[in-house]
């Protein structure tokens, strides 16, 4: 799938993938600590979990002297910055066991400003995915006069880099439901 992208809204368009903004960035994986043997690796290979992607681009429009949002196929519209994107990632454990300690984790593309998740349980991360925390919780370090002195200041949501969803529980056989979290084209 595409994504048409157009910094001055004219016919000249970037063309990128849109797995890169949302879909095949999405990572999910078990990070479990310490040593697995080998029935417990054998577990996990029978709980496999599925991510598929979808980018809705949500405008508002004027029809019949009556304001409605509208969700647009990106395919079918050319992207401009200040577009409002939602981007949903439904998962599904299509394997025959429970996973266990599952993570979901979405690198926004740069040409995508996070606006906010649906989950409250989820977290971001605003340096690349090292650090992770809810948005209020976290600093930004900035680099001040020719990368001499660095200071920290509240995280915004420009800052965004990640999107990461911990399962607390295990995902059952056959379980499935969406992650949602929204952007905007810079």
């Amino acid at each position: 799938m595409f994504l048409k992208y157009s910094k001055t809204g004219s016919s000249a368009s970037a063309l990128f993938y849109a797995a890169a903004l949302a879909g095949a960035a999405l990572t999910g994986g078990l990070f479990a600590s310490g040593t697995a043997n080998a029935q417990a690796q054998v577990t996990q290979q029978r709980a496999t979990v599925s991510i598929r992607s979808e980018i809705w681009v949500e405008r508002n429009v004027s029809e019949n002297g009556s304001d409605k949002t509208e969700l647009l196929d990106p395919k079918k519209v050319t992207v401009i910055p200040g577009d409002k994107l939602i981007i949903y990632n439904f998962y599904e454990n299509e394997g025959s066991t429970p996973r266990d300690n599952y993570i979901a984790t979405n690198p926004l593309h740069p040409a995508i400003a996070f606006v906010s998740v649906d989950e409250e349980w989820a977290q971001v991360s605003v340096d690349g995915g090292k650090t992770w925390g809810k948005l209020p919780d976290l600093t930004k370090l900035e680099t001040v006069a020719d990368g001499i002195e660095s200071q920290s200041r509240a995280a915004s949501p420009g800052d965004v880099t990640h999107v990461r969803w911990r399962f607390t529980k295990p995902l059952a056989p056959g379980e499935k439901g969406r992650l949602t979290f929204r952007g905007v084209v810079r």
